[in-house]
């Protein structure tokens, strides 16, 4: 149990605390309500006479050792934990604030001069545990919708036998390969392809996509999500940490493990506070006595009523409620965030740079123009296409692989980023390359191979020789022009780099209102570009597909990688947008500056707590009347505690996006 620093509470290890604490609360119950109950204090209050028997300390001093022992072990554990790795903190404060009370009562029990603090004592480690508990609930209940991620999965599946029967097995049992049967209002088991039938499915819980979406065969469906409607079958294409699902998980705890500058802040103000906080009360302690030697009850009062006071339970919790109430709210809007320092950075960001396909256009290509160079055997041309793209990703591949079924036999396929990729087949080395390369490379371009059409342009090449030319229609997304207007009126720049031909570049700018454009650029011309951008005192954020713009999503303050379908996991991107749209990129900068409010708020609220309230601890007052007392004090660091957590839990994003 590692209950060391409380800027971790909301990490994955301290989950489940709150139970603990809750527990603890209602065992020692009954022992603070009998110590309460038989304690001078409350004589005291009542002003009337307590009934008093033979032996009565020595029963309040047993029972106070048995609640010491019981409620106040996760304290000294801390505490230990804490001087361990010498960074001492919010445990280390109460452990030796419960410690000096509890030795203090038992010396009076067995001579000490003295009034004991049996009362103080009790209620101090019961309004400990309770405000342990009520923080450490919201902390879970910020990172719950995160943690209910592995429950979506169904725990069985229908699975195909070789008889074409069904039998109902573990998810876990599911292999690449299997066909499996989805009865409606099922859910998915794993990440798979449609292969019989069409229905419509709830990805809600999964992807923060609202609107059901349309199956047919050869469509993708993800682990976790709800069929809706019809029967139908899959191939199950991913299983175990490769699925949607798990990625998105791991995302989300690497995401709740980063910490942000402010955090960093809170943590390091956080252990100078306590550093503070002993030295005050030691101060406060020594200066008591001597004011008034014979006056050791109050100034051990005054001393442990500083140690609780100061407790920075606030300032620790104070970044990390926000960061898990912030993390909660990317996820339900289908935002991953990887780097929660690029995220804060987000809410300055001046010039957004797109990538085009696939990011501001659908990125599903047609053939529109193909044309073969005279006395060319054109099956066996698009043969060769087809086979040396089969081997790729990318969107423009993907469309180029269709122009044959046909398959030839090629070795030393190699892709040329920038340029296109190559390979040999038949002894014979062919490039399928870009407009740009050709057009630099001052190839002839003769007047029946120049495209009619405006698309993005491919050409197959022998040596120097065109031997084709490939004209591929892609549009424009609808929620991309949207998106580019929310971003112009927050006064945010939008550019777009590409690697497309001029005339295609220059019209999906034109129909999208750009700031400016860049066509046949390089992946590392993408990157000088941001890099210059940013040497102009401009916070920069990069939005592509993680793959081709990797230089450039590097370069970038804030990386954010357009994550469609199972393709979540970008490692060269510091935000992923799950849902692969445009219009997510408003709501993350709004998230940002809300979460980095919030975060304030909660450091202001922490911090000046403590500024205000240990100068009344350690008795500045007293000459006015006004003291507090250890019980007192507990209850103020509890309610400072739960303020903090309530503000954090009050965090909201408000979207109007059109899907």
């Amino acid at each position: 149990m590692d209950m060391t620093n409380h800027s971790q509470h909301n990490q994955p290890e301290h989950m489940g605390h709150a139970t603990m604490f809750k527990n603890l609360f209602y065992k020692t119950l009954p022992l603070v309500i009998v110590i309460v109950t038989l304690s001078d204090f409350v004589g005291m209050l009542r002003g009337v006479s307590m009934i008093v028997f033979q032996g009565q300390q020595y029963v309040l001093a047993f029972l106070s050792t048995v609640l010491f022992y019981i409620g106040g072990k996760p304290f000294l554990v801390g505490l230990t934990n804490e001087l361990k790795r010498r960074k001492p903190g919010m445990m280390t404060l109460v452990a030796v604030a419960i410690t000096a009370a509890f030795l203090y009562s038992l010396a009076t029990v067995f001579g000490l001069q003295g009034e004991p603090f049996w009362f103080e004592l009790a209620t101090l480690i019961s309004v400990m545990l309770f405000g342990h508990w009520l923080e450490m609930s919201a902390t879970e209940g910020a990172s719950s919708s995160l943690s209910k991620l592995a429950a979506l999965l169904p725990k069985t599946a229908h699975k195909y036998t070789d008889d074409s029967n069904t039998v109902e097995v573990e998810i876990a049992s599911l292999i690449v390969g299997d066909h499996v049967l989805i009865k409606p209002f099922e859910k998915i088991p794993a990440d798979g392809r449609v292969t019989i039938g069409s229905s419509t499915i709830n990805e809600s819980m999964v992807t923060g996509e609202s609107k059901p979406t349309e199956k047919t065969i050869g469509d993708q469906v993800i682990g976790g999500s709800q069929n809706q409607q019809n029967a139908f079958d899959i191939v199950i294409e991913k299983v175990g940490e490769s699925t949607f699902l798990a990625q998105v998980s791991k995302l989300v705890s690497s995401s709740q493990a980063s910490k942000s500058k402010l955090q960093t802040l809170s943590d390091t103000a956080a252990m100078y506070l306590t550093i503070i906080a002993m030295t005050v009360a030691t101060s406060t302690f020594i200066y008591w006595t001597w004011i008034d030697p014979k006056g050791i009850n109050f100034a051990i009062a005054h001393a442990v009523t500083v140690l609780v006071i100061a407790c920075p339970h606030a300032l620790g919790l104070a970044i990390p409620l926000v960061i898990a109430r912030t993390t909660s709210i990317a996820a339900a809007n289908g935002l991953i965030i990887r780097n929660r320092q690029a995220f804060e950075s987000a809410r300055n960001i001046t010039n957004i740079i797109f990538d085009k396909t696939g990011t501001l256009t659908e990125g599903v290509f047609v053939p529109t123009e193909i044309i073969y160079a005279k006395e060319q055997d054109q099956n066996y041309l698009a043969s060769v296409i087809a086979t040396l793209e089969s081997a790729s990703e990318h969107p423009v591949a993907k469309a180029l692989s269709s122009l044959s079924k046909q398959r030839v036999e090629a070795t030393k396929i190699e892709s040329l980023p920038g340029t296109g990729i190559q390979g040999t087949v038949n002894q014979k080395q062919y490039l399928v390359a870009s407009a740009a390369y050709v057009k630099q490379g001052q190839f002839k371009l003769t007047q029946d191979l120049m495209p009619k059409q405006v698309g993005t342009t491919v050409y197959l090449l022998e040596g120097k020789a065109i031997l084709a030319m490939v004209v591929l229609g892609d549009t424009v997304r609808e929620v991309s022009k949207q998106a580019i207007k929310k971003l112009h009126e927050m006064k945010i720049k939008v550019s777009m780099l590409t690697g497309d031909a001029e005339n295609v570049a220059k019209a999906v700018a034109e129909q999208l209102a750009l700031d400016s454009y860049k066509a046949e650029v390089k992946p590392q011309d993408k990157s000088d570009f941001i890099t210059a951008l940013k040497n102009s005192n401009s916070t920069v954020s990069m939005v592509g597909d993680g793959v081709n713009d990797a230089p450039a999503l590097a370069a970038s303050d804030v990386a954010i990688a357009i994550g469609a379908g199972t393709d979540v996991a970008v490692e060269t991107a510091d935000i992923i947008l799950v849902n692969n749209n445009p219009l997510d990129i408003p709501t993350l900068i709004n998230l940002s500056k809300a979460s980095y409010i919030k975060m304030q708020q909660n450091l202001w609220w922490a911090s000046g707590y403590n500024i205000i309230t240990i100068p009344l601890a350690a008795g500045l007052l007293n000459g006015y009347g006004i003291s507090v007392s250890p019980a007192v004090a507990g209850l103020l660091m509890a309610f400072s505690s739960v303020v903090v957590s309530i503000n954090a839990q009050r965090l909201e994003l408000k979207t109007d996006k059109s899907q």
